[in-house]
């Protein structure tokens, strides 16, 4: 069940709380997880800020706009207790689970006692003017318009400060306006602020190798494959970051990797037949790679995941 399911069905069993994560309590709204609902189904499923909800805790991603909007809502309109896992996306119990937390905050729903919070803040969705700038970008967004982007957060550049999930935007803009300097610098700082989000990392790697930072861009796509090793798309930048730098059997290794967590991508098995050649490797059967998709997740997950890197001493 789904964050809105939870607090939907919550509130017609009048429970005496509820826990949800990344809800999206008015349904469509555009580039959000039920975009596709929009004029199909919004008329089966109430706003749940329209409904008498039971007390609420609601953990949500710092790095997703559509679990902040969705935050605020609740916070503002039903006053639910908002708690933010700043580097998460819409995935925040997988945060939880790494952490070993996941379970005392289902005993706590269970036994009755107040849900734990651990040290998380509020983040995003308690700050009414990050939300107003965000509700504002969110069009945009959709449709990756990162010139207008870029410049409707340059005239509100003092947000970053308070908003990592603005500054990565800021990143991203950059990037995509070929400002790789700039680019370098809001993802860098952000991945010092933030060093538990995997996309920071993998980004940082690819200005990193427009840069010609050979070295530094290895390092910044292997820190994400760390933070999420089943992210084909991690692997198979990677693997293009080898194959600038010559190492053919490493760059066959990751492409080989991005074709078994996401066997749909023709792009993929075409970057692995190019570096099977130049590694002198054969190309296995894609069915294989269909067939064998959970074991290879599981295996990615047993050999690449090293969730607290960024806590070590080197």
């Amino acid at each position: 069940m789904g964050g809105y399911g939870a607090l939907l069905y919550g509130s017609m069993a009048k429970a005496d709380h509820v826990l949800a994560f990344g809800v999206e309590p008015l349904l469509g709204i555009p580039g959000g997880k039920t975009d596709i609902t929009r004029n199909h189904l919004q008329y089966m499923y109430p706003d749940l800020t329209s409904l008498s909800l039971p007390p609420s805790t609601v953990y949500y991603g710092g790095m997703d706009i559509n679990d902040i909007l969705g935050a605020w809502l609740l916070r503002k309109r039903r006053n639910s207790e908002i708690v933010c896992i700043p580097e998460a996306q819409h995935d925040t119990p997988d945060f939880l689970a790494r952490h070993g937390l996941l379970n005392s905050v289902f005993a706590d729903i269970i036994t009755g006692k107040k849900i734990s919070t651990y040290e998380y803040g509020q983040g995003d969705a308690a700050n009414d003017e990050i939300v107003d700038f965000l509700w504002k970008l969110n069009n945009q967004l959709v449709e990756k318009d990162w010139t207008a982007i870029r410049k409707k957060i340059s005239h509100s550049e003092h947000l970053t400060s308070n908003s990592p999930l603005l500054e990565y935007l800021y990143g991203i803009a950059h990037f995509r306006n070929h400002d790789f300097n700039n680019a370098y610098k809001a993802l860098n700082t952000l991945t010092m602020r933030i060093p538990g989000y995997w996309e920071a990392w993998m980004n940082l790697g690819a200005v990193n190798l427009k840069l010609g930072n050979i070295d530094e861009a290895i390092k910044s796509c292997s820190n994400a494959i760390k933070l999420r090793p089943h992210r084909s798309i991690a692997h198979i930048q990677l693997s293009h970051i080898y194959s600038k730098a010559g190492s053919n059997d490493l760059a066959f290794e990751h492409a080989q990797w991005a074709c078994k967590l996401n066997y749909s991508r023709p792009e993929y098995f075409d970057a692995l037949a190019k570096t099977a050649a130049l590694a002198n490797k054969s190309v296995p059967d894609k069915e294989n790679y269909a067939v064998q998709y959970n074991e290879n997740v599981k295996a990615a997950q047993s050999k690449f995941s090293d969730y607290n890197f960024y806590t070590k001493k080197a």
